[in-house]
């Protein structure tokens, strides 16, 4: 079959502020944070109201809004010669909106500037400037830049470490948003490198039974997963589970990456029995924050369905696979990857029933969804090719089932020496 249980990505952490300079406390604030208003200028008080009416706009979901506004500050800012204050603050608020717009190129450019401000005033060195870097990075990253976001969080790091020392928790941004990049890149071991330093640094800084501990847990596991390295995986998931039970309570929105991530070691280990459990844990947790219709719950309802198909219990599995489809169809839109998945899957439990008639055509949509997804050409389509061939093989359509294999062959001497994908649901 198509699909897999669903992969959790890294749980976010928030590292606590690094102590700033004086002079870098000022450069981080913004004029109108401490001056009176009465005794502003009028142009300081026409930018501190536009400033407030983005952030306003910006809490409220109005990225739009927020993105006019501080474009209107900022050009109020420039009127001003020699007014870096308030054109920093304005470059950073609406890199922030682009950013929510995902006006990534206009992001980076915002930062980039107001980086160029940080450091003539402040100093390459500055701590701001490290934390300028860092949103940088992360825009860069959004843009599939990873060569340029590598080496602007490893510019971060050596300004922090500099600073504050190689064990700073101040580190936290830039060593997780390099082994985000490196896993997505396969270079697992820097990845491993990252995140084992990261948790060192954390259960130095908090002890071995926090809640940010159980994260960059998870997060090493998550890497040891993506390297096929389950064995490695499961014991810290286990020690972050039981970390985050203690810590935050059973029904706590945390767990469930943690849930999930375990759920997978167990079901790639065939341990059914153990993977039901978490990951109906999981759906409970997920449906109450999420909502029932969210493609969240539809991800956890898929993993779940897949757990039940294996251990027999089809009359279970078919019903969550169907919620899957339909919440995917709603969410997705109806020729994504996810629904391919959710309908190769339930295809291949109806015609483990014995129910051809019904499981045909939603192979044959399964395959026309599968091409739309990836291209005719990809090697998922051979993937699906190769579940099709089988079923037309179980019911001696002998003739169709040898075209699909060709067909499949065919694709993969296009890819070959390149890894098959994983046969999994969408992430």
């Amino acid at each position: 079959m198509l699909g897999s249980l669903v992969w959790a990505p890294f749980l976010a952490t928030a590292a606590p502020q690094t102590p700033l300079s004086s002079s870098e406390q000022q450069a981080s604030q913004a004029p109108g944070a401490t001056q009176n208003p009465s005794s502003a200028p009028p142009a300081d008080i026409w930018w501190q109201n536009a400033m407030a009416a983005g952030d306003r706009d910006f809490s409220q979901g109005d990225y739009d809004a927020a993105a006019r506004q501080f474009e209107a500050a900022l050009a109020e800012a420039r009127k001003n010669p020699g007014n870096d204050q308030q054109v920093v603050g304005s470059l950073s608020k609406l890199a922030e909106a682009y950013q929510m717009l995902d006006r990534y190129s206009d992001a980076a450019a915002a930062y980039r500037q107001a980086l160029q401000i940080w450091e003539r005033v402040l100093g390459p060195d500055s701590l701001i400037v490290a934390k300028g870097l860092e949103k940088l990075a992360g825009v860069y990253h959004l843009q599939g830049k990873d060569d340029d976001a590598i080496s602007t969080y490893q510019r971060a790091m050596g300004i922090i470490e500099k600073s504050a020392g190689s064990s700073s928790t101040a580190l936290d941004p830039d060593l997780k948003g390099l082994a985000e990049i490196y896993r997505s890149q396969g270079r697992y071991a820097e990845a491993e490198n990252a995140c084992k330093q990261l948790l060192a640094i954390w259960e130095d800084a908090l002890g071995l039974e926090h809640p940010v501990v159980a994260q960059q847990l998870n997060n090493l596991a998550s890497v040891y997963l993506a390297e096929g390295k389950d064995a490695l995986a499961a014991p810290l998931l286990r020690r972050a589970l039981a970390i985050a039970r203690k810590t935050m309570g059973p029904q706590d929105p945390f767990q469930v990456p943690i849930l999930n991530n375990l759920g997978q070691v167990y079901y790639t280990e065939k341990k059914y029995a153990q993977a039901e459990p978490l990951l109906r844990r999981s759906l409970a947790i997920t449906q109450r924050i999420a909502g029932t219709q969210a493609p969240e719950t539809a991800n956890v309802l898929n993993s779940l369905a897949l757990v039940c198909d294996a251990e027999g219990k089809r009359a279970a599995a078919e019903p969550l696979y169907r919620r899957a489809l339909k919440i995917w169809e709603a969410t997705k839109g109806p020729n994504s990857p996810e629904v391919a998945a959710a309908l190769n899957n339930l295809a291949g439990l109806l015609a483990a029933e014995g129910r051809y008639k019904e499981a045909a055509p939603i192979y044959d949509r399964s395959l026309e969804v599968v091409q739309k997804a990836y291209g005719a050409s990809d090697l998922h389509v051979a993937l699906a090719l190769e579940s099709y061939a089988a079923f037309l093989r179980k019911t001696k359509r002998t003739e169709e089932a040898q075209r699909m294999e060709e067909a499949a062959q065919a694709i993969r001497k296009l890819h070959a020496g390149k890894s098959t994908p994983a046969a999994s649901s969408p992430k």
